[in-house]
């Protein structure tokens, strides 16, 4: 889990100039891989590890829809698309 969580974050940091994907990082890649490395301090179990592995193989594998993730996407995109076209007939 940490490896996959740390080539996630390897991604997101070599993204294009213009993209903000590192953002990511900071608000919850780097968090949960220190999360994920504390585990072992603390005891926690491997099943509670292994379930979240299962739970999010299962998440990637269904796909992730746009209006799962709360954040109004088809408004954001077509408010993008227009701010845009204003950009192009400039």
């Amino acid at each position: 889990m940490l490896h996959a969580l740390l080539r996630i974050r390897a991604i997101f940091n070599s993204s294009s100039a213009g993209d903000f994907r590192y953002l990511f990082n900071q608000l919850y890649v780097d968090a949960y891989a220190l999360w994920i490395q504390s585990t072992k301090e603390d005891g926690l179990s491997d099943t509670v590890l292994s379930r979240l592995r299962d739970n999010l193989a299962q998440v990637l594998s269904d796909g992730v829809k746009k209006e799962e993730v709360g954040l109004d996407l088809d408004l954001l995109e077509t408010q993008a698309e227009v701010q845009m076209m204003d950009v192009e007939q400039v």
